[in-house]
């Protein structure tokens, strides 16, 4: 099986990150991560998450971006400290599941996919 590398861009389901080139100097703040635990990226109602694993965690640093609702389309960034296999992973197995996506070192947004509800005239969260 081929692993799927990270290199400009890439779609998990809701979920869209792209490399950026460094963090923004404000408007961000770091979450401390529990070692031992996953670090979920997006929750599903279903729970089918997005999230890098245990293992993986203290390879990388997570910050939220202030004041991001459900109906905002920048969430986060990771930073990911070297390149030993951090990945993003889905909880539903292929075929039905999304495949592991490889990180490499870096910085990443991490954006969530928003839908136009033309009866409500709203823009929401996507879910898969």
């Amino acid at each position: 099986m081929t692993k799927r590398i990270m290199q400009d861009k890439a779609a998990h389901g809701e979920l869209y990150l792209m490399r950026a080139n460094e963090l923004p100097e404000s408007g961000i703040t770091r979450t401390e991560l529990a070692q031992g635990e996953h670090l979920v990226l997006a929750h599903s109602d279903s729970g089918h998450h997005h999230y890098i694993g245990a293992r993986c965690v203290p390879k990388i640093e997570y910050y939220t971006v202030d004041g991001a609702r459900d109906d905002t389309s920048l969430r986060a960034y990771l930073v990911v400290k070297d390149d030993s296999n951090v990945v993003l992973q889905h909880k539903k197995p292929p075929p039905h599941g999304h495949k592991d996506i490889y990180l490499k070192k870096g910085v990443y947004r991490i954006k969530r996919r928003l839908a136009y509800n033309p009866w409500t005239d709203t823009w929401g969260r996507t879910s898969d």
